[in-house]
């Protein structure tokens, strides 16, 4: 197994592991932005610096991680980017600060689709089935 490390708070960071990557695997298909944290407790009680974590990992996170990857997908002319998110992204209980509702509900495939790269944001429910939607096309 190879590793590209990368920190996915550092735009600059990821991007080397993601070109790194791709020059040596000849070139990129696919990107799964997986990383994701939470914290505990309510609005008021989490600091303003943990909120600020959780939204660096959990927001920025994938928007890096899809600005590293597109470039090589448009110039493959296809490619998937899939976005992963826990169950609490959607119906996060009120002491969990799960922050991922923001990414996966971002229109990250906004002007991609064109050049056929889709975006799938997906998550788990704790049950065995994906629950998700697509990004990449513009709604009818």
């Amino acid at each position: 197994m190879l590793a590209y490390p990368g920190d996915v708070t550092n735009a600059d960071e990821l991007t080397v592991a993601v070109n790194s990557f791709a020059a040596t695997q000849d070139g990129l298909e696919l990107m799964v932005n997986n990383a994701g944290v939470a914290g505990s407790g309510t609005l008021m009680e989490v600091s303003l610096e943990d909120w600020r974590w959780i939204v660096d990992i959990n927001f920025m996170g994938v928007v890096h991680g899809a600005r590293a990857a597109i470039p090589h997908l448009q110039r493959n002319g296809a490619g998937l980017i899939i976005n992963v998110a826990s169950a609490a992204a959607f119906a996060a209980l009120p002491t969990i600060l799960a922050g991922s509702p923001i990414a996966s509900r971002t229109p990250l495939g906004t002007g991609v689709a064109a050049r056929h790269v889709a975006i799938i944001s997906c998550c788990r429910d704790g049950s065995s089935r994906p629950c998700g939607r697509r990004l990449d096309r513009t709604p009818a």
